[in-house]
C-alpha cells in the first residue's frame, strides 16, 4: 500500500485510485471541472475480465467512495447540490454498465445492493 501526501491506497478496493484521488484534490489550490472524460486507463491483459462477484464488489466500492466524498463535500461546504448530482450520475452510469456485464442470475443481486446502499 503506497502513500502520497498521507493518503493511503486501500488494498481491499478494486479501483484504488477512486478511493484516493478526491482526497488528493484536497491538497490542491485549484480544481477545474469541464465534464470531459480525460482519464487514461491502462489495460494490462485484455483476457482478464471481472467476474460477477468482482463487478458487485466494484459497484459497492464506488458507492462507498462517493458517500465519503459527499461527507467531505458537506464538511468543506463545497457546492453540495452539484456534487450530489454528479455522484448520482456516476452511480447511475456504473449501475447501467454493471447490468450490461452481469449474467441474468446476478442482476437481482445488484438491484438489492443498490437499494441497500441508497438507505
Amino acid at each position: 500500500m503506497r502513500t502520497h501526501l498521507g493518503v493511503m491506497y486501500p488494498k481491499e478496493f478494486i479501483n484504488k485510485d477512486m478511493a484516493t484521488t478526491y482526497k488528493l484534490y484536497l491538497h490542491t489550490k485549484n480544481i477545474v471541472v469541464d465534464g470531459e472524460e480525460l482519464y487514461n486507463h491502462r489495460i494490462i491483459d485484455e483476457r482478464v475480465t471481472l467476474g460477477d462477484r468482482d463487478i458487485l464488489a466494484d459497484y459497492e466500492d464506488k458507492q462507498r467512495v462517493l458517500d465519503e466524498m459527499m461527507m467531505i463535500t458537506e464538511i468543506m461546504n463545497f457546492n453540495v447540490a452539484a456534487v450530489r448530482d454528479l455522484c448520482s450520475q456516476v452511480m447511475n452510469n456504473e449501475y447501467n454498465a454493471a447490468m450490461e456485464k452481469f449474467s441474468e442470475s446476478w442482476k437481482p443481486k445488484l438491484d438489492k445492493l443498490r437499494s441497500e446502499l441508497a438507505n
